[in-house]
Parts: structure tokens; sequence; C-alpha cells
């Protein structure tokens, strides 16, 4: 659904908005490409994306520890391509469970 929402979005800007301008066009490309990941840079612009949603979902637990934005993370595991994204999430989850223990009184290291 939320593809849909975003590719008719796409549509409604490069067509009636900017009435199908070359430039509209290669827009329309550009996110298209993203979409797909289908270049390197792509790929990273994405990864850009998902890392970032998770990296407000952490901030949003932090400042609202009664909220458990777990499906997020669940929405991002695997998706993430690049291996130094890969690991900038892997940190960030492994502060978040650290995070998580230290709430409920357990040390990390005891785990």
């Amino acid at each position: 659904e939320k593809e849909k929402m975003e590719y008719d979005a796409m549509v409604h800007m490069t067509e009636s908005i900017l009435g199908g301008h070359p430039t509209a066009l290669k827009i329309r490309s550009l996110w298209q490409e993203y979409e797909d990941r289908i270049s390197k840079e792509s790929i990273l612009v994405k990864d850009f994306d998902l890392f970032e949603m998770v990296l407000q979902a952490d901030e949003y637990e932090i400042q609202h520890p009664e909220i458990n934005l777990e499906e997020f993370f669940r929405g991002v595991d695997g998706r993430i391509k690049h291996p130094e994204v890969q690991t900038w999430y892997a940190e960030l989850i492994r502060q978040r469970e650290e995070r998580k223990l230290k709430s409920k009184g357990i040390r990390p290291s005891q785990t």
C-alpha cells in the first residue's frame, strides 16, 4: 500500500505538476532506480534511508521508554546491503539491546 501511494505521488508530481518535462522524467527515473536498488548509489541511499528510520525509532524509544517500536527494526532486518551501513545497524541493535537489559536491571555482561 505504501509503495503504491509513493508511486502514485511520483507519477502525479512528474506528470501533473511538472508536465512530463525532461527533468521530470529524469526525476522519475532516478526515483525508480532508488526504489529498485539497481546501482551502487541507489543501494547506499536506500540503506541510509532505512538506517535513518530505525535511528529515529531508537531515539523515540529513548525519549519514551514505555513505547516499543520493534516493528520498525523487524522491517529493516536483512534489508540493509551496504557493509558500512550494516555495521552501523548492528551497533545500533547492540546498544538498543543493552539498554533494554539495563532497564530490566540486568547487566549486559551477565547475558
